[in-house]
């Protein structure tokens, strides 16, 4: 029998341990305290609604999540709650104090009207002082009401009234997020939207941009975004085609506005879900935008989610992240991430659809009104299925960290499970029903995920602090903000999450720590009383600028508060803090204390003299140079299915001399297959005459991938001798075949078949000298790969200059030589101070290799071990005396951080290669490490394509995922030819004599991308010689994200063997496309840059004197 004294003692006894917990009782051992609903009485759950009348399979957003709103409703200082529910009630919960909140919800006002509520903004919509509330729709309807976004008034009471249309905001799109601004600068607040269409067929679909933009099924899909632009009166006007804003098929899930090319002018990114890229909408100041997004960034993520705008370098720009749903799991990313196919990538790119991978993106600011993206080099580009990602300083310590939201409520793209229930669907086509796919809903797995916390390291890089921030357990999460509930200067989290309670996260840095911080309200205008859009910058010692600016809708599905907070470190005065108002206007304060909250009145506020411009001398100027390199394209990955990148565009070749020695330097520049190569001779007046060569038009077919100008035949000119390559040709073909011209003077060179035996390999470098002293001069021709057999090491040559005819001597003078690997470069250079020259060689897969010089042979010397055992992808390599102490240094450049790829000496990345399968085609599995074993790189797809007999083999995705290496492979694992890489830093190897050197790696900023070529000289003109080097490579594998992140690097030296970056806005050098190599010339106007790129227009940079 039930005992009803125990229970209603047992009620009693919970009440009062309930009513005793407080704030105070809670540990603060971490950042982060999760503040239980007992203390804050916040009981909202956004609960899941599944049956057979709604489902995955009949609206795929069902699990989209909702958001969260924080903001200072009644205005008595203490920030608000407001959450959204999907199907079910959503709540406002009043800030009562010490993290206590009352649910005002009924009393308020709020009402659900059915429907699908998404979104959460929040702005002074009519100018009264309070905040309003807007909420945004979606779903599978096709009426009206249930579509209507809807506004919530506030009535300056604490309660509101709903009246989207009285305001013309009663939207009846499928509405997923929107964000008020002013993007007109007029002093009001506007609002964009982003909507997504509920018909999820066209998700994966390639369609014309343009086509869309006129479609009327683009208008009946009710997924256009929307600008509405407020009249002043309280009234606001669809706008979106007179402003620019084009009619789409995307699913944007978030708008995220700020300034992205530095022109004072508000911005929109929209990140898109599934197929259709990303929006950047420049303002372009005059009502109107323009879509920039192939201007201002060179790839961006595919499944966009959440993103937020914010400075994460303290350079005073603004920088962009965008989630995806790419786990860092391996098991998880093996069993849940599809494979896309190389003609449809390409497709994508050809239509407009932009480079799309499928991982978050870290875009850094360039200065230039482009963007690098980072996120690999970041460590923040695998979170898993993610949705928001917030910048602020949670620790307080001067710079933005992240926090990311977590988890799908049900993994619906687990392979596994798609192929049972795809099979099923085929088998029963005819016969399925609503419960059918009800129960395909069920069978999809649940896994609920850690959210993230990434602190920034203040050096382009974040770690991952989850566990040491806070003690959070998994959950399904969507919407969050951060905000500071309790006014103590530091910023508590709120997150929205699916079927289960809100998470609050209290953050304890101000109890724990000296830190100190700042926080920022407005007094603004009439129609914009809490400075939407402003931006305050605070100025430090150190050079850096802390920036924030005032959007309140961020991440994703959310709305931030309407304080500005800045961490300060241990700093207790702000030197120079700057407030920009939405309309330009200016305010600065000087020597500001710090711990507290300032109130800055627009009143206050002066206009800008737009006479006082300051303007920092460059290093450089970019020049015309109207030369161009033009490819072919050719997969590469037809011949190999599992390459890491393409080889087929290693080239153009440049060489440099001075042909009619007039003091100006004359170029060469190769041509792609079917292009002819270019000799330009240089002009007193300035610029270059295009020669034409006769023999170059005949020999157009080939890839020309490198060149040098030498004295072949001692008769006191330069001829020419180029190298051909390119992975298209096969092993052995005619079009691999080297070429040297010999110069007969005025211009006209003529090939030569007679003095050179014929090489036909795919090369990557030729380098001149006399390196056996005997008066002329000899090469060496290093090969990059043969074709059809990566990676296994091509033969290389030592070509010996017998009185102007060259005889292969490699076999006799260093047959080490010969097959020494995937050379990318080679110097000769005096590495053992004995005045004679060797030979140092490196390339992919391979560490930097000395070959001493010992009487005219070249031999391998095991005493340069440590160069030799430093495994890398190295691409070029400059022999020079760094640290003034009479030895030469090497300068390598490598493949860099910010790649896929990962490797130390304790976790090299591997590469077996051996035809498994006994088919003729040689089978490429590269590995990296997953708890201490060595796994696959690719999935089982690509890996089951080049592999067929895997299929049968391995039957599963969870299979796959869970053999290492050998396992999948098989008894035949140990036949494979095996390479490692144990660095993929650029940096210099300094000679510490006896053959020992020490690998010194460059500074962060120059590992964001692959370093193509070096330059060692004075360019500022100091008297100090200075670094500058460029690389990218756009030619990976298309599951990993090409190398386009470089902009060119400039490393100013200070003293022996030290640099200082400086800056590409700075310098004013920007190489930023695929870059093969740097040239130094002498022009009419002094020293020159000539920088060589892959299937692009080149660029010429001028020192400015």
């Amino acid at each position: 029998m039930f005992n009803f004294r125990f229970f209603a003692a047992l009620m009693l006894f919970i009440l009062l341990f309930s009513c005793g917990k407080n704030i105070e009782s809670l540990d603060s051992n971490q950042l982060f305290t999760k503040v239980p609903v007992e203390i804050t009485g916040v009981t909202f759950r956004n609960d899941i609604l599944e049956s057979e009348r709604l489902h995955y399979y009949k609206y795929q957003y069902i699990y989209i999540g909702g958001g969260v709103a924080a903001a200072d409703f009644n205005n008595d200082g203490l920030e608000d709650l407001f959450f959204t529910s999907n199907i079910y009630h959503n709540k406002l919960f009043l800030n009562k104090g010490n993290f206590k909140f009352e649910d005002i919800t009924l009393k308020a006002g709020i009402v659900k009207r059915p429907g699908f509520d998404v979104g959460v903004s929040v702005a002074d919509v009519n100018n009264d002082g309070f905040l309003d509330i807007y909420i945004n729709r979606a779903g599978w309807y096709k009426g009206d009401e249930k579509l209507a976004n809807m506004l919530y008034i506030n009535n300056g009471d604490l309660t509101f009234t709903e009246q989207a249309t009285e305001y013309g905001l009663a939207d009846t799109n499928k509405s997923i997020s929107s964000t008020f601004f002013d993007y007109d600068k007029d002093g009001d607040l506007d609002v964009y939207i982003a909507n997504a269409p509920s018909d999820f067929s066209l998700t994966g679909k390639i369609i014309d941009l343009e086509k869309i933009e006129t479609s009327q099924q683009t208008k009946n899909l009710r997924g256009s975004d929307k600008l509405y632009q407020n009249d002043g009166k309280g009234h606001f006007t669809d706008v979106s085609i007179k402003a620019g804003i084009a009619p789409d098929i995307g699913f944007g899930l978030n708008a995220q506005v700020g300034d992205l090319n530095n022109d004072g002018w508000q911005d929109v990114y929209v990140s898109n879900d599934f197929i259709t890229p990303d929006f950047a909408y420049l303002n372009n100041g005059d009502g109107t935008f323009t879509e920039s997004r192939n201007a201002l960034f060179k790839h961006m993520s595919y499944y966009s989610m959440g993103s937020d705008i914010a400075d994460v370098n303290n350079d005073g720009l603004t920088d962009l992240m965008v989630l995806d749903m790419s786990p860092e799991d391996y098991i998880r990313s093996k069993t849940t991430m599809s494979m896309m196919s190389v003609d449809r990538f390409q497709e994508m790119v050809d239509t407009d659809y932009h480079h799309q991978y499928m991982h978050n993106v870290l875009q850094i600011n360039n200065g230039n009104n482009t963007y690098s993206e980072v996120s690999n080099m970041s460590g923040v580009a695998s979170t898993d299925w993610s949705w928001s990602t917030l910048f602020a300083d949670f620790d307080l310590d001067g710079y933005n960290d992240i926090y990311v939201t977590n988890g799908v409520y049900r993994d619906v793209v687990d392979r596994d499970t798609n192929k049972e229930i795809d099979a099923y669907i085929k088998e029963n086509k005819e016969k399925l029903s609503e419960e059918d796919f009800y129960k395909f809903t069920q069978q999809l797995p649940q896994q609920k995920l850690t959210n993230y916390f990434f602190k920034n390291n203040q050096k382009g890089q974040f770690s991952d602090v989850t566990e040491d921030w806070a003690n959070e357990a998994p959950t399904f999460s969507n919407g969050a903000v951060y905000v500071d509930l309790d006014n103590d200067g530091d910023l508590d989290i709120v997150t929205n999450n699916l079927d289960e309670e809100a998470t609050i996260l209290k953050n304890n840095t101000r109890e724990t720590s000296n830190k100190n911080y700042l926080r920022i309200k407005f007094k603004g205008t009439d129609k914009n009383k809490f400075g939407v859009g402003t931006k305050v910058q605070l100025f430090q010692n150190n050079g850096e600028i802390i920036t924030r600016e005032l959007i309140n809708s961020r991440g994703y599905l959310s709305s931030m508060s309407n304080t500005l907070s800045f961490g300060l470190g241990e700093n207790t005065t702000i030197p120079k803090l700057e407030v920009t108002w939405f309309n330009g206007k200016t305010q600065v304060l000087e020597n500001v204390e710090a711990n507290q909250t300032l109130i800055i009145n627009y009143a206050e506020s002066t206009e800008v003299d737009e006479t006082v411009k300051t303007t920092s001398k460059k290093i450089f100027s970019e020049e015309s140079f109207n030369f161009s390199h033009t490819e072919i394209p050719f997969n590469d990955f037809d011949k190999q299915v599992l390459l890491p990148h393409k080889l087929s565009q290693t080239g153009p070749s440049v060489a440099k001399a001075d042909l009619n020695n007039d003091g100006l330097d004359d170029l060469f520049i190769g041509g792609a297959h079917q292009q002819e190569a270019q000799l330009l001779i240089a002009k007193k007046s300035g610029g270059y005459t295009a020669i034409t060569i006769s023999d170059f038009k005949k020999d157009s077919k080939y890839e020309d991938v490198a060149a040098c100008f030498f004295d072949a035949d001692n008769d006191g000119d330069k001829d020419l001798y180029v190298v051909s390559g390119s992975y298209e040709f096969p092993e052995g073909s005619d079009l691999l075949e080297d070429r040297l011209y010999i110069n007969n003077g005025n211009f006209k060179f003529k090939r030569n078949t007679s003095k050179i035996p014929s090489i036909k390999t795919a090369g990557a470098v030729v380098r001149a000298s006399d390196y056996d002293n005997d008066g002329d001069v000899d090469l060496f021709i290093g090969s990059r790969v043969i074709p059809d057999k990566y990676p296994y090491a091509p033969n290389s040559y030592l070509m010996i200059n017998e009185k102007g005819a060259f005889k292969n001597k490699t076999t006799k003078l260093s047959p080490e030589l010969a097959n020494i690997g995937m050379v990318t470069d080679a110097q000769w250079a005096d590495i053992d101070n004995d005045e004679d020259l060797d030979l140092i060689v490196t390339g992919e897969w391979m560490g930097i290799e000395v070959f001493v010089n010992e009487d005219g042979k070249l031999s391998k010397n095991t005493s340069y071990d440590t160069l030799s055992s430093t495994k890398g992808w190295w691409n070029m390599i400059v022999i020079e005396d760094i640290d003034g102490d009479g030895d030469k240094d090497i300068i390598a450049g490598n493949l860099g951080l910010n790649y896929k790829y990962h490797a130390s000496k304790e976790e090299p990345f591997h590469v077996y290669t051996h035809d498994f399968d006994n088919n003729g085609t040689e089978d490429i599995m590269l590995a990296k490490y997953y708890n201490n074993k060595q796994v696959p790189v690719r999935g089982k797809g690509c890996t089951t394509q080049q592999m067929p007999y895997l299929k049968e083999k391995i039957k599963t995705y969870n299979e796959f995922a869970n053999k290492d290496i050998g396992g999948v492979i098989g008894a035949n694992f140990s036949e494979s030819l095996h390479y490692e890489v144990t660095e993929f830093q650029s940096g210099i190897f300094i000679n510490e004599g006896s053959g020992k050197f020490n690998f010194k790696a460059f500074p962060i900023e120059v590992q964001k991308a692959p370093i193509n070529s070096i330059l060692y000289d004075d360019f500022d003109g100091d008297g100090i010689k200075d670094l500058l080097m460029a690389g990218n490579n756009y030619l990976s594998e298309i599951e990993t994200t090409r190398a386009d992140s470089g902009i060119g690097v400039f490393l100013k030296g200070e003293k022996q063997g030290v640099f200082k970056f400086i800056q590409n806005a700075k310098t004013g050098f920007f190489a930023d496309k695929d870059v093969r190599e740097l040239k130094k010339v002498e022009t009419n106007k002094g020293t020159g840059v000539v920088v060589i790129n892959n299937n692009g227009n080149h660029q010429m940079y001028h020192e400015i004197k």
